[in-house]
């Protein structure tokens, strides 16, 4: 029989129930997806959440240009990974790290133990 590992930590393998209904095909395949971050929908409100507030945080260091392409990808307890759409924004911001850390930390309480940035850039393809 196939089994699936489970994304959590958790090293008991999926059993998949190649009997049963598409329905419960699709809530198993729902659960792996879950994994240790809830519901895709719930971590993209979070991550939705994080981009506003870092944002807002930003507002006053960075150029509106580069607000408006800065998407907060991934966070966890002290680190917080940025997507931006230029190389330019990621130099910008990469240069600015250790201060951009300090502001975080200072002005969020969401982001008070982040102690590490990550930039990627993301080439948006044009209309």
């Amino acid at each position: 029989m196939f089994n699936q590992t489970n994304l959590t930590n958790n090293p008991k393998p999926i059993k998949v129930n190649h009997l049963g209904s598409r329905v419960e095909k699709q809530l198993m395949a729902g659960h792996a997806l879950a994994g240790e971050f809830g519901s895709l929908g719930e971590r993209l409100h979070t991550l939705q959440h994080a981009t506003e507030e870092v944002r807002s945080i930003m507002a006053d260091a960075l150029p509106v240009e580069i607000l408006q392409n800065l998407w907060v990808v991934n966070v966890s307890t002290e680190q917080i990974t940025l997507t931006v759409t230029s190389t330019t924004a990621a130099n910008h911001i990469h240069y600015l790290k250790q201060s951009f850390i300090k502001i975080l930390q200072e002005q969020s309480t969401s982001f008070k133990q982040i102690n590490k940035l990550k930039v990627i850039v993301c080439h948006l393809p044009k209309p």
